[in-house]
């Protein structure tokens, strides 16, 4: 019995939830793209796990080892794009003399489906690195024009922007997707580039919008009121802050305060079924195996994937905090296989309450 058996078989269950459990003969696959769940055919399950694999390798720091599981998954599963966009990541961060055949391998990725938004992001990303400030701009508004909702588009177009010396530009791209879809992180990004910046104009909108102008709020002491189990202060504080109400719960759940958590969820719930950050709250709480065991798979759909009307998907620091369940309730190689299945944004390590989630499940605290 071979270890990668094992390790196949250990994340049965978790692709049994992320699974769509219909009564077709022929097999469906739920592939998981940038945190979206996406119908597709029959991958390889050698291809997943050497995939996992990969990725965990390449948390760790161990590129070689990666590059060689990534290329073995290939072999099971010959021009998988996705496959093919982490391959070509990995090469980018290698070293500049490895970028060549990290553009080639997005290329190729892009030859079997051009509507990829991961290959033009990473290839973007990959860009900016190395100083290709031109190829990065043009892919990051391929994305954007492809996920106009998604936020680490719209953040990486910002970044690219201001590192080319488009600050003005740059802080339209934000202001644009503030105002289509408002969240405390799109408004805290337009703060602090206005505050490298000197942009007087926009840190008063941003300071209007995330309550600081007057009551000076914080997040930290959002979370202080949380962790003393004060739900109501820490409410009210939120509110001041225009802090999401599904965030809410999701950072009494990663402070440990279940009780706070779960009553937060529940109001959010009442209000939005299906709500993602709020759902995963629940599936968290410490007695959760039987939720994981009775939970419809239609609730893992969702969680993954929000509705077309909705742009509302999972965050980062919910992702963490399912993960960490996941670790609790059927172990650390699941976890990790679930949490390699998520593209963290760079934000999330900026974070504090994240830093006591990625220990205990072994990433590093520090961006790749």
């Amino acid at each position: 019995m071979s270890a990668r058996w094992v390790f196949s078989w250990g994340m049965s269950i978790v692709f049994a939830m992320l699974s769509n459990m219909g009564c077709s003969n022929r097999p469906v696959v739920v592939r998981i793209i940038d945190g979206q769940t996406v119908q597709g055919r029959f991958v390889h399950p050698e291809a997943y796990a050497l995939v996992m694999e990969g990725q965990l390798a390449e948390q760790r720091g161990w590129l070689a080892q990666a590059e060689r599981l990534y290329l073995a998954a290939l072999r099971y599963q010959p021009n998988d794009a996705s496959i093919l966009v982490r391959l070509g990541a990995l090469r980018c961060a290698w070293n500049q003399q490895t970028v060549p055949a990290a553009q080639k391998t997005f290329a190729d990725a892009l030859k079997v489906d051009r509507f990829l938004v991961s290959a033009y992001v990473e290839r973007g990303r990959c860009a900016l690195r190395h100083g290709m400030t031109g190829q990065a701009e043009q892919d990051a508004r391929r994305a954007l024009s492809l996920a106009p909702s998604d936020w680490t588009v719209t953040a990486l177009l910002a970044d690219v922007l201001e590192k080319g010396g488009k600050p003005d530009m740059a802080a339209a791209v934000l202001d644009g997707f503030a105002f289509l879809y408002p969240s405390y992180r799109s408004w805290q990004a337009i703060d602090e580039l206005a505050r490298r910046h000197d942009d007087r104009v926009h840190r008063q909108m941003a300071a209007s919008r995330l309550g600081q102008a007057g009551s000076r709020r914080t997040v930290a002491q959002v979370d202080d009121a949380l962790a003393r189990g004060d739900l109501a202060n820490a409410r009210q504080f939120a509110a001041e802050l225009h802090l999401e109400s599904g965030q809410l719960a999701v950072r009494a759940a990663a402070l440990g305060q279940w009780e706070a958590a779960r009553q937060q969820a529940r109001m959010v719930l009442a209000a939005e079924p299906g709500h993602p950050d709020a759902t995963a709250v629940f599936l968290s709480a410490p007695s959760a195996w039987e939720s994981f065991q009775q939970s419809d798979p239609v609730i893992w759909q969702r969680l993954l994937k929000s509705p077309e009307n909705n742009p509302r998907r999972l965050s980062d620091l919910a992702a963490l905090v399912l993960a960490d369940a996941i670790r609790r309730t059927i172990g650390m190689q699941a976890a990790r296989s679930w949490l390699a299945r998520w593209n963290l944004s760079y934000d999330i390590y900026h974070e504090p309450l994240a830093h006591p989630l990625l220990i205990r499940l072994g990433v590093s605290t520090e961006p790749r």
